[in-house]
């Protein structure tokens, strides 16, 4: 048995690999909105102050988290000593929106940590631009690997790195319109 947060690792094994391991992937969905109020609101009334937050609040958490839990407690969580340090008697929505934003760039942190150093590259490349397009994102990658001094991937693995990031929500690839071919244009989604 394997568990892995992505199928990713499963697709860039060797294929004698995969034929070996005759696999049968199971994907657990994200939480559905029900779930993630009843987490938070379990968790607001263990630790804040009755009056401090309403239904409507934990609501707004729960559909801005997209069904990840992780993100919707530490939104939460930031909300509520966003909220402490104005002095406001109530988490107001200009306090989640500050929190779920700590929220996501602290799990992106996370996230992008715990890949692989050519993915980071990619992440830094996109960032340093604000917006990059498909060919010369490649052409980068590849001046940056020469430069790093590290293998160069091949096509195909490059594309699945982007698809990768694009996967765990660090950045977004959309059509370039009016250009021929399947150009696309890359931006992060958070800052980190």
């Amino acid at each position: 048995m394997c568990i892995s947060n992505s199928r990713y690792f499963y697709h860039v094994l060797d294929n004698r690999v995969k034929s070996r391991l005759d696999a049968t992937l199971v994907e657990f969905a994200t939480y559905p909105t029900d779930q993630i109020i009843s987490i938070l609101k379990d968790r607001a009334q263990r630790g804040l102050r009755e009056g401090t937050y309403n239904d409507q609040i934990i609501q707004k958490i729960a559909d801005y988290s997209k069904g990840d839990a992780r993100v919707a407690v530490h939104t939460l969580k930031n909300a509520a000593s966003i909220a402490e340090s104005k002095f406001s008697e109530a988490i107001q929505l200009e306090h989640i929106k500050s929190g779920l934003s700590i929220a996501r760039n602290v799990r992106g942190k996370y996230v992008l940590a715990k890949l692989s150093e050519h993915h980071q590259l990619l992440f830094g490349i996109i960032q340093d631009y604000g917006q990059i397009q498909s060919g010369e994102l490649w052409e980068e990658y590849q001046r940056r690997c020469a430069q790093a001094q590290m293998q160069t991937a091949a096509s195909r693995t490059f594309s699945l790195y982007v698809k990768k990031l694009e996967e765990l929500d660090l950045i977004m690839g959309i059509r370039a319109l009016g250009v021929k071919g399947n150009v696309r244009i890359f931006t992060t989604k958070h800052s980190i």
